[in-house]
């Protein structure tokens, strides 16, 4: 019965977080002051990358460029080396950062399979991510999704706030792996998953600090030892880092709905004629490879 009636008022509590971040509270992103890229910090940005990416990532790439209000300073790209990588980030003038030198755990030391379909590279991913303050020099470095594209100008962060977005995303499993590595409960009932974060780098050094402290181990260690393997997504980097902030520090978070759509994939389409058909409503769209 106290089960019961703990799971009713989770759900309350998330619906009415939906309806005020939905309906209520002023978007920034959707409802621009005016202001130009010069007034805003300069950040890099991070998207780890596979070679399938590719016939998504010009796009990914174009819209970042013309839709940051925060000014870019690098676009790094973490794949594996490979000529067609390269190449490609050549071209599109980003950095290539060899994958293989970002962690403390290699690809091949990582388990992880659910019913025959092989998860590893899709948690390494997870670390890479986590792992930007090796890479990045900045303060602030926006983590991208390789298959999101932006719709209307964003504004990652500026003088006093981070701006994270909220979503109608829910997986239990991650949730479970963030208590496990801190300790402690979420206290937003919503997700943070929305495909990209703007991560600063005090607060990502203080995650990592305080997973090691509580699991007496290297974070690393730490995630691949309490990931949710029985499920086919055990860990999250945007929710752990997410749920992380808010505990502590949610006065430095302005959060808005996160106004995303995911359609299938198709190489004609132009960044332009996304614009014109979604973004009236939506401020990113995303080419998911499980719904093609």
């Amino acid at each position: 019965m106290k089960k019961f009636i703990k799971t009713i008022l989770f759900k309350c509590s998330r619906a009415l977080c939906f309806f005020y971040f939905k309906k209520i509270k002023t978007d920034i992103n959707f409802h621009n002051n005016g202001r130009a890229k010069k007034d805003y910090e300069e950040i890099d940005v991070l998207i780890p990358v596979t070679e399938r990416d590719i016939e998504i990532l010009g796009l990914t790439i174009e819209s970042i460029r013309k839709f940051s209000l925060n000014r870019i300073a690098n676009i790094y790209l973490v794949a594996k080396n490979t000529p067609k990588i390269r190449f490609f980030a050549n071209e599109n003038n980003c950095l290539f950062i060899d994958e293989s030198q970002v962690c403390n755990v290699k690809l091949n030391e990582i388990y992880y399979s659910f019913k025959g379909i092989d998860r590893s590279g899709w948690l390494f991913q997870q670390l890479i991510k986590l792992n930007w303050d090796k890479i990045s020099q900045k303060k602030n470095c926006l983590i991208l999704d390789a298959d999101t594209i932006f719709l209307a100008p964003q504004i990652f962060v500026d003088e006093k706030k981070l701006f994270f977005n909220c979503s109608d995303e829910f997986h239990q499993p991650y949730f479970e792996c963030f208590e496990k590595i801190l300790n402690e409960k979420r206290l937003l009932p919503l997700s943070f998953i929305s495909h990209y974060m703007i991560f600063d780098r005090e607060s990502t050094l203080e995650l990592k600090e305080e997973i090691e402290k509580k699991c007496k181990m290297n974070w690393e260690f730490a995630i691949l030892k309490n990931c949710t393997k029985d499920t086919i997504s055990g860990f999250s980097e945007y929710e752990t880092y997410g749920h992380f902030l808010y505990n502590r520090k949610r006065e430095m978070l302005d959060i808005s709905y996160w106004r995303n759509i995911s359609i299938k994939r198709s190489s004609t389409l132009s960044l332009k004629w996304l614009i014109d058909n979604y973004s009236k409503r939506h401020k990113t769209i995303s080419f998911h490879w499980h719904i093609q």
